[in-house]
């Protein structure tokens, strides 16, 4: 395991839970943290980052209890020593039994059980915060969190990392820490497209939450806008949609990915190109991100449909996107979008004056053509409002 380089690093995070050494427990963050919201006027709640600005993590401002003086190394030190009046410290029995030499199996050994048994007969205070404060001064906080997570699958070990998970994300929070660095903390930054599915994504949300209670969203939005691009962002949120956990937040990134777009102006076509719906090709409607297109274009603009139609005949041409709408498989999640732009590019081509002897000329239609094109023609006969003659 990594050990921290910085003495003052580890005073930094752990002298803020000095205030809590009274507290029974510290499962209760909610008791033990006055943490100071993201401040986000009404303007600033809804001028959201762009992708460069975006990259700046969210701090937590006004959090002055933890400081950062050495002076305080002492203090520390002293006060976990006066716990145990003159017995050997946590430290001092954890280095004895060698349980630095333990790794991330230190949860599992029946050593760590003994130590933790001391730790809890003799300290005249907070047992559980002078085994987490040994602990975050032997392991880095990836490698606790790694830790912890692991020990919370175990029932013996399940409530004691609980604890000191909750303290530890306590500590971040007095350490004001950004959201993007706890993420990385919790190796979610590898955790690629499936994020939403890491286990530890709920606890970077919660600290998220508890670091920015005006405006979590926002603050999740931003913090993984720190390490996705629009694209990736939009596939993740699109895919937690369809889960039924991870839905309601998702529901509302998306939303907020959208109004940042809006915010600044972004066209159709910027949006497209975002996306990357303009390397699609045939696969267009395929996509998992059209449907965002779909959205943000409905969302600022009067008759999407027509926007849609122009831009993708643009990319396409005339009769490649007619064939490209009528080869469209018709799924749920698409079938509305693909019903508007075939009646919107339909509606084109009446107001344009063209018949549907326009349309065969256009389609090149003849007894050798594929069904694919005859369908097209058969459905803008019956839209123009005419009976084809066999």
């Amino acid at each position: 395991m990594a050990f921290k380089s910085s003495l003052c690093t580890k005073v930094l995070v752990l002298v803020a839970l000095l205030v809590c050494i009274n507290v029974a427990t510290a499962v209760s963050t909610s008791k033990t943290v006055s943490a100071q919201p993201l401040e986000l006027n009404d303007a600033a709640a809804t001028q959201f980052l762009r992708s460069e600005e975006r990259k700046l993590a969210v701090t937590v401002p006004g959090l002055e209890q933890a400081v950062t003086s050495k002076s305080w190394l002492s203090k520390l030190a002293s006060k976990i020593k006066s716990m145990f009046s003159g017995k050997k410290t946590p430290a001092d029995m954890f280095t004895k039994m060698k349980l630095d030499k333990e790794g991330g199996l230190l949860f599992y050994g029946s050593k760590f059980t003994k130590w933790t048994d001391y730790v809890r007969k003799n300290a005249k205070g907070d047992a559980d915060l002078a085994i987490f404060s040994t602990l975050a001064t032997h392991y880095s906080d990836d490698a606790l969190a790694k830790m912890l997570h692991s020990a919370k699958k175990v029932g013996s070990t399940k409530e004691l990392a609980t604890k000191l998970e909750t303290m530890q994300t306590t500590n971040w929070v007095y350490q004001k820490a950004s959201p993007s660095k706890v993420f990385k903390t919790l190796e979610l930054d590898q955790a690629g497209a499936k994020v939403f599915k890491n286990p530890q994504f709920s606890r970077w949300t919660d600290y998220v939450t508890k670091t920015n209670p005006k405006n979590p969203d926002v603050a999740i939005y931003i913090g993984l806008g720190t390490h996705y691009s629009d694209e990736a962002l939009a596939k993740m949120f699109t895919a937690a949609k369809k889960v039924e956990s991870s839905k309601p937040l998702a529901t509302k990134l998306e939303g907020i990915q959208l109004q940042n777009w809006a915010n600044a102006d972004d066209s159709a076509q910027k949006v497209f190109k975002s996306l990357k719906l303009d390397k699609t090709g045939d696969k267009l409607f395929e996509s998992p991100v059209v449907g965002t297109w779909a959205s943000y274009v409905t969302k600022t603009q009067k008759d999407p449909d027509a926007v849609m139609v122009a831009l993708l005949k643009e990319s396409y041409g005339d009769v490649a996107l007619a064939k490209l709408i009528a080869s469209a498989s018709k799924a749920d999640d698409t079938e509305k979008l693909i019903t508007g732009l075939r009646t919107s590019q339909f509606q084109s081509w009446k107001d344009l004056g063209r018949t549907p002897e326009h349309i065969n000329t256009l389609l090149k239609l003849n007894a050798n053509s594929d069904d694919l094109t005859k369908s097209i023609m058969k459905q803008y006969v019956k839209f123009y409002g005419k009976v084809k003659v066999d």
